[in-house]
């Protein structure tokens, strides 16, 4: 995460509750997509692992 975005578990609800899926959910957070950002996410989130 060499952006320095903090993704509080308050910012990442807020998402959860807007967005349909991990793409709106990024757009919402404002950050570029990167590698791994998705997996980080749903990581963060509580998300099951694929």
């Amino acid at each position: 995460m060499s952006s320095g975005v903090q993704y509080t578990r308050e910012r990442l609800e807020e998402a959860a509750a807007q967005c349909s899926d991990v793409d709106e959910a990024i757009a919402f957070l404002g950050v570029r997509s990167y590698a791994n950002l998705r997996r980080y996410l749903m990581k963060r989130a509580g998300a099951p692992a694929r």
